[in-house]
């Protein structure tokens, strides 16, 4: 609640250095080059690529491509630009209890598992911001926005009939198709 950095491991953009003096604590501290990479992230999802609209994909690979790798010298992933994308430090706050360990019974068995906590504690940390809360509150409705529906590729069949036209009744983000074996829709799943 201070806006003090508790995690051992720094936001990729960051880098984790301790304050001086009596009750020493960790923040963040701006990486030059790894703030470079996270602005052109933001910039390249809301104002696209070449003039056509970038999602998590074409970003890694664009990343990728330009040689550049993650903080642990990994290639970059789309998953790991959309949880960059939805991360609330790069505007100077942090964000706190964001999952919550959950406990229901199922067919007379405690089930434990972790849920996304609709609110969490977010506090403006001491850290400079690498991207504007503008800039960031745009991303964020474009994400939830996001009407992106795939298309089938020219050279193959629709076989998905209800494409685009199935959500999630939890999220709200549209259900994929997902075939177990080979392209027989009978042995398909549907899934968020």
């Amino acid at each position: 609640r201070e806006g003090n950095y508790m995690s051992p491991k720094p936001t990729y953009g960051y880098d984790r250095v301790r304050t001086e003096g009596r009750g020493a604590r960790w923040k963040l501290v701006i990486n030059p080059d790894e703030a470079a990479i996270v602005r052109n992230i933001f910039d390249w999802y809301e104002n696209g690529m070449e003039g056509r609209d970038a999602g998590a994909q074409a970003i890694s690979n664009r990343l990728n491509a330009m040689g550049l790798r993650t903080a642990e010298g990994k290639a970059f992933y789309p998953s790991g630009i959309r949880a960059i994308l939805h991360n609330v430090t790069y505007t100077g706050a942090l964000s706190w209890n964001k999952r919550v360990q959950d406990t229901i019974m199922s067919g007379g068995a405690r089930i434990t598992r972790r849920v996304l906590n609709h609110d969490p504690i977010v506090v403006y940390g001491t850290h400079e911001p690498i991207i504007s809360a503008a800039q960031f509150a745009h991303v964020q409705q474009q994400l939830a926005d996001c009407t992106r529906t795939s298309s089938a590729r020219s050279d193959r069949a629709l076989l998905n009939p209800f494409r685009g036209l199935i959500v999630c009744g939890v999220c709200g983000k549209r259900m994929q198709r997902k075939a177990t074996t080979g392209h027989n829709f009978r042995n398909a799943s549907i899934y968020c």
